[in-house]
């Protein structure tokens, strides 16, 4: 379980730049948007799939895994 402070939000519609101005941790999932649309629209990260390794790590660490 996260903490306090301690949140992320994986966007599939279109609630990405809300969440990065609330100060949310937002990965992009790369849908319907590119990675460097989803970077621009203020996603920290972008995966392809929930299972990205690269992913699994990121959640890992900040859900201390």
């Amino acid at each position: 379980m996260s903490g306090p402070g301690k949140a992320l939000l994986f966007d599939i519609d279109g609630t990405l730049a809300d969440a990065s101005a609330a100060g949310v941790a937002t990965i992009g999932m790369r849908t319907s948007l590119g990675h460097d649309d989803l970077i621009a629209a203020g996603a920290v990260r972008t995966a392809a799939s929930f299972d990205d390794p690269e992913l699994v790590r990121l959640v890992g660490a900040t859900l201390n895994w």
